[in-house]
């Protein structure tokens, strides 16, 4: 393969008067057609704070169709995405700001109504307020289903022993 199908494909990025992202400028060559450039444009949007609420690639930006869509709170935490190929995320963190609770592949129905009847249920739990916080497991849940441990956090304590192992505060075990 010559390195000229390579050559003159640069990215170009285009940024507002905020500096952010809006255009993503991507150039193509196929290696059946190596003297054709193709453009392919990734345009995002924002909202008055500063925030993506929006992106769009070449695949479906031309038919007016986004394929991610963002709704945030007043921090900037991402509270849920609607994405065309992988549905609807909400993703609530706690007062910490750390993860909570994300509920994820919430479909859409032919109505156009929310379908959670696939979605599954991720819950993290964190040590108590007397320890630094530390994650200790994670929990998934699919609809009509129990919930299940799938994941555990195992934390080295402050003994002598650990001390001496530089192990102090270090998470030992994750399974």
């Amino acid at each position: 393969m010559s390195t000229s199908l390579f050559s003159n494909t640069p990215t170009v990025t285009v940024l507002d008067n905020r500096g952010l992202t809006v255009r993503d400028n991507a150039y193509y060559r196929h290696p059946d057609s190596p003297h054709v450039t193709s453009e392919r444009i990734t345009r995002h949007q924002y909202d008055a704070r500063g925030f993506l609420t929006q992106s769009a690639d070449p695949r479906l930006n031309e038919a007016g169709l986004v394929n991610f869509s963002f709704l945030t709170d007043l921090a900037g935490n991402v509270l849920r995405t609607h994405g065309v190929d992988n549905g609807i995320t909400v993703a609530l963190n706690d007062a910490a700001g750390r993860p909570f609770m994300t509920v994820s592949n919430i479909g859409t129905a032919d109505d156009g109504t929310e379908d959670a009847s696939q979605a599954m249920t991720r819950t993290w739990q964190y040590e108590g307020v007397s320890l630094p916080g530390r994650p200790v497991g994670i929990t998934e849940q699919v609809s009509g289903e129990a919930a299940r441990i799938t994941e555990r956090f195992v934390w080295a304590g402050n003994s002598p022993e650990e001390k001496a192992l530089n192990l102090a505060g270090q998470c030992v075990s994750h399974y």
